[in-house]
């Protein structure tokens, strides 16, 4: 299980196009995948979990990967967080 922290850059509420192309790509992932915030976690695969938090600037959140591709799925889903413009 690999766990990445990262702060989001901008409110993702304002940009549903982005959390579905997170859950799109974390679906190609073979790795369960968990996003965690304060006492709120979820599924990743999950746009209904992405669409109900209200993901705003400066929010730090936890990319939890586990399965045989984890590292990358972390990696990635990490880094396209971080593209998100602020």
């Amino acid at each position: 299980m690999i766990s990445r922290v990262v702060n989001v850059k901008n409110n993702l509420t304002d940009y549903p196009a982005a959390s579905a192309q997170f859950v799109q790509k974390a679906c190609e992932f073979e790795s369960q995948i968990m996003i965690e915030t304060g006492n709120c976690k979820f599924n990743g695969k999950s746009l209904m979990g992405m669409l109900s938090l209200n993901f705003h600037e400066g929010m730090e959140i936890h990319i939890i990967s586990d399965g045989r591709d984890e590292e990358l799925a972390a990696e990635t889903l990490g880094n396209l967080i971080d593209r998100i413009p602020a």
